[in-house]
Formats: structure tokens, C-alpha cells, sequence
């Protein structure tokens, strides 16, 4: 769970206090979600297969 709030905290601050594009934030945050362990690689990436995206 602690893992999962400085995850999200380090987010927050790379997109208040950085220029880096939100979605290369987001795609970082959700890299370090997986590689830690805290979300399945198998649904970590599901939503990119759907043809409305």
C-alpha cells in the first residue's frame, strides 16, 4: 500500500514540478506499478488492446 502512495506521490510531483508530457508520466507510473509488483502485468496493459482507444 506504501509502495502504491509514493508511486502516486512521485506522479503528482513529476507533473506539477517537471515539463515532462503527462502521458510519458502516466506511462512511467504505470511501468513502476508493474515492475513493482503491485499491478498485474496481464491487466496493467489490458486497456490498450480496446479498438476505442
Amino acid at each position: 500500500m506504501l509502495i502504491v502512495v509514493a508511486i502516486l506521490l512521485l506522479l503528482v510531483i513529476a507533473v506539477i514540478f517537471t515539463r515532462a508530457p503527462l502521458d510519458v508520466a502516466m506511462v512511467g507510473c504505470l511501468l513502476l506499478l508493474v515492475l513493482t509488483g503491485q499491478v498485474a502485468p496481464e491487466s496493467a496493459f489490458l486497456g490498450f488492446s480496446n479498438t476505442a482507444v
